[in-house]
C-alpha cells in the first residue's frame, strides 16, 4: 500500500464517517433474486453517480442507494460502477464516492469503469486524473490496474472493462491495442463457455472504430455477451434500456444520483435507478430497481436465454 493511498483512505473514512450521519435508509424490506436456490451470480450495477464535493443531497442519495443494495438477502457477488462516478474527477469528490462505498460496502467484488467526467470531461490532465482513478480503485475496491481496460472472472462470469485512453466527452477512441485485448479476452470467455459482460461507460455507438477494428464486426461473433453502459442520461425506456442493436445485446443505465436535489417526480425516475442482473444456468435476468425508494420498476425485467 503506497503512502498516498494510505493518506487517501484515512482522510476519506474520517470525512465520510462524519457525513454519513445525513444518510438515511429508505425503510424498504429486504429484496432478493427471483430464485435463490438456482441463482449462480447476482450483480448490482450503477452508472453516472456524478458525486460533487459541495452537493450533499447527492452524497446522501448515493449513500441511501448503497444501503438498499446492501439490503439484499441473497447478497451481491459483484457491484459494478459504469463511470462518471465523480463530476469533475476532483480529489474531494473521489474521497466522498469511494469513502461511502467503503462505509456501506454491498458486494463481495467490484468492477469500476472510468468515465469522461472522472478524467475531467474533456479538460484537465489525463495522466493525473487517470492515476487518481486507478489509485482509488486499488485502495477502496481492490482493483489493481494501470490501464482503463482490464478483465476479471468472478464465479465463472467474465467482466471485461473498456475505458477512456485520452480526454473525451461523448466519444471513446479505443486504441487497436484495446481492441486486441477485447478480442483475446472474448476468445478466453468463449473457450470457457462463459457468460460475459462488457462494461463500458459509453454505449456501443459512441465508440470510435479504428481502421482495423470495429465493435459491430467483433461482438456479434460471440454468444452470451452483454454490453452494459451508461453516459447518455436517458431515463429508463422500454425501447432503450434493453436493446438488441445490430446483433449486440445492450443493457443501458440512466444517471443514478445526478438529480438527487429534485427527487423522483411522478412518472419520472431522476434519482436512484440501478440494475440487478442475475445469472442462472439457463438464462440471464436483468431487472431495473429504484434503489432510492427500494422499489422494483414494473415492466422493466428482461429474460435472456443462454445460448448453448
Amino acid at each position: 500500500m503506497s503512502i498516498l493511498n494510505s493518506i487517501r483512505r484515512i482522510i476519506a473514512l474520517f470525512l465520510v464517517t462524519a457525513l454519513s450521519l445525513i444518510v438515511y435508509p429508505n425503510g424498504a424490506k429486504a429484496h432478493t433474486v427471483l430464485d435463490e436456490e438456482s441463482c449462480e451470480t447476482c450483480i448490482t450495477v450503477f452508472s453516472d453517480c456524478h458525486i460533487e464535493g459541495n452537493n450533499f443531497k447527492r452524497f446522501s442519495a448515493f449513500g441511501r442507494m448503497l444501503l438498499d443494495a446492501q439490503n439484499n438477502s441473497f447478497g451481491n457477488d459483484v457491484g459494478v460502477f459504469l463511470g462518471d462516478n465523480t463530476m469533475n474527477g476532483q480529489e474531494i469528490e473521489s474521497v466522498f464516492f469511494y469513502g461511502l462505498i467503503k462505509n456501506f460496502s454491498f458486494a463481495d467484488n467490484y468492477i469500476n469503469v472510468m468515465g469522461n467526467h472522472d478524467i475531467g470531461n474533456g479538460e484537465g490532465n489525463y495522466e493525473i486524473l487517470s492515476r487518481r482513478f486507478y489509485g482509488y480503485s486499488d485502495e477502496f475496491l481492490g482493483i489493481k490496474t494501470d490501464k482503463p481496460y482490464y478483465y476479471r472472472v468472478i464465479n465463472g462470469v467474465y467482466f471485461i472493462v473498456l475505458g477512456e485512453e485520452q480526454l473525451s466527452v461523448n466519444e471513446n477512441e479505443m486504441s487497436d491495442e484495446q481492441y486486441e485485448f477485447l478480442k483475446a479476452t472474448l476468445d478466453k470467455a468463449k473457450a470457457d463457455n462463459a457468460v460475459t459482460f462488457i462494461c463500458c461507460h459509453h454505449p456501443v455507438f459512441n465508440i470510435i472504430p479504428t481502421e482495423n477494428n470495429d465493435l459491430y464486426d467483433i461482438l456479434p461473433q460471440y454468444k452470451n455477451v452483454f454490453f452494459v453502459s451508461g453516459h447518455t442520461h436517458l431515463e429508463i425506456d422500454k425501447d432503450w434500456t434493453f436493446l438488441d442493436y445490430c446483433g449486440i445485446k445492450m443493457l443501458n443505465l440512466p444517471r443514478s444520483t445526478e438529480n438527487a436535489d429534485t427527487g423522483n417526480e411522478a412518472g419520472s425516475y431522476n434519482c436512484g435507478i440501478g440494475m440487478q442482473i442475475e445469472v442462472y444456468e439457463d438464462e440471464v435476468v436483468a431487472r431495473v430497481r429504484d434503489y432510492y425508494t427500494g422499489l422494483w420498476i414494473d415492466g422493466f425485467e428482461m429474460h435472456y436465454p443462454i445460448e448453448k
